[in-house]
């Protein structure tokens, strides 16, 4: 990254190659980076996280938040690290979008005018739904859905969208 970073005047980010403390003090050293994509789960939490945003603001990196494709929990708690962040300028990564039901109760988190708030409400601002938690929990056990992002190369296409393929990458 620092090799393609000297050679363009394009901004670098992070994605799934600086996601420790570790590796963040090495691709700053490199200038391989000027945006640092972060989530919770890489991370190490929300605390984390808003480390993170600190020690970027310090050292001049900018920050955004990956997703990936967590349901409403995950993005509930992604939105409320996120808006705890001076540093997060950037727009965050989300994939929730694409979802077409999620395991929380009441409708899917709707974005009002390119924004999604984080939720009201204690904790997070969500509710399990004990019904549809059971229920995917269930479909897991079953293999009827499964991660295609992880098992694709394994199983083919996914039967649930005809003639999609995804391509992993294989850094």
């Amino acid at each position: 990254m620092a090799t393609v970073r000297r050679r363009t005047n394009l901004a670098m980010a992070t994605n799934m190659c600086v996601t420790s403390f570790a590796e963040l003090g090495p691709a700053i050293a490199t200038r391989a980076i000027d945006v640092v994509l972060t989530d919770p789960w890489y991370w190490g939490g929300p605390t984390q996280v808003r480390a993170l945003d600190t020690v970027a603001r310090t050292m001049g990196v900018g920050l955004s938040m990956h997703s990936g494709i967590e349901l409403g929990i995950g993005m509930a708690a992604m939105l409320h690290t996120a808006v705890t962040m001076p540093g997060l300028t950037a727009a965050i990564d989300a994939h929730y979008h694409h979802l077409t039901d999620d395991v929380i109760v009441g409708d899917l988190l709707k974005p009002k005018n390119g924004v999604l708030a984080p939720p009201e409400g204690p904790g997070w601002g969500v509710e399990l739904d004990p019904d549809k938690f059971a229920r995917y929990a269930e479909l897991h056990a079953e293999g009827v859905y499964r991660n295609v992002y992880v098992e694709a190369n394994q199983n083919g296409p996914d039967p649930h969208r005809p003639g999609w393929h995804p391509i992993i990458p294989a850094w």
